[in-house]
């Protein structure tokens, strides 16, 4: 795993830590209480906030010197990500806002969303420290498992992963290696859709991998999830059958979509 923190990162927990100042002052003391002991923010630009005459450039300027500081913590302590009220997949969506919009080729690939059910209470129960050694070791097996399938990993956030696949194959029996090879006393759940996707300076966006982070929402711990389109570009695959559909409304999108559950057989 690399020891260095991701730029992106780095400036997408930037962009949802100032917009959480502004949301979470009314309502959670807590956590602003958190951001102000960890340095990230003062006192003075609290109470501007608490009374919206905030200057929000010179805000973000302050972040922007002390952010280092906060992801070197959220590195050794996951825990702070939940107590700024902060889910990992909301910094990897933040992260597309803030990419240099210069594009690449557009193509086809299938992408796949992962996370550890249950991670925010396996910390409080475990503690941070342990937290921490359980998530480095779970990156190796991730990093492992997308490689050994011909893939790649994209985002490394928190407990969550975003991952891409060259086929739709690859990315239905990773997802059931990595659920098979979850931590003890945590469940992976995983979701995948196959689409074209745009590639953005070492990232990839569009709405291929917006739908299959919402598919990875919706699977249950130990459970993954595919589109229509990932079965039929998967076709026959030995060991794995797909089950029963079923339909659910994922946020962002208008229809319903259908969501399939891949699970080993034999």
């Amino acid at each position: 795993m690399a020891s260095e923190t991701p730029k992106g990162f780095l400036e997408s927990l930037k962009r949802l830590v100032s917009t959480r100042v502004a949301e979470k002052v009314a309502e959670n003391p807590e956590a602003i209480e958190k951001l102000r002991s960890l340095g990230v923010i003062d006192e003075e630009t609290i109470l501007a906030v608490a009374a919206g005459t905030a200057d929000i450039d010179a805000m973000l300027g302050e972040l922007r010197q002390s952010v280092r500081k906060l992801a070197a913590k959220v590195k050794e302590q996951p825990s702070i990500l939940n107590d700024l009220d902060v889910r990992p997949i909301e910094v990897l969506g933040a992260k597309t806002d803030l990419l240099e919009r210069s594009l690449e080729d557009d193509h086809h690939t299938t992408v796949l969303f992962t996370d550890l059910e249950g991670f925010t209470a396996y910390t409080v129960a475990e503690g941070d420290r342990v937290a921490a050694r359980v998530l480095d070791d779970h990156y190796r097996v991730i990093d492992r498992l997308t490689v050994g399938r011909g893939g790649r990993v994209w985002k490394r956030l928190g407990d969550g992963h975003m991952l891409s696949f060259p086929s739709p194959q690859a990315a239905v029996l990773g997802s059931l290696e990595m659920i098979e090879s979850a931590p003890a006393d945590l469940d992976l759940r995983a979701g995948a859709h196959f689409g074209p996707v745009v590639s953005l300076h070492n990232d990839l966006a569009g709405s291929t991998v917006n739908l299959a982070s919402r598919v990875a929402d919706s699977a249950a711990g130990g459970e993954s999830l595919v589109t229509v389109p990932v079965r039929e570009e998967s076709g026959v695959i030995s060991g794995v059958t797909f089950g029963v559909e079923r339909t659910a409304t994922l946020k962002g999108f208008g229809d319903p979509v259908a969501l399939i559950p891949v699970v080993r057989f034999g």
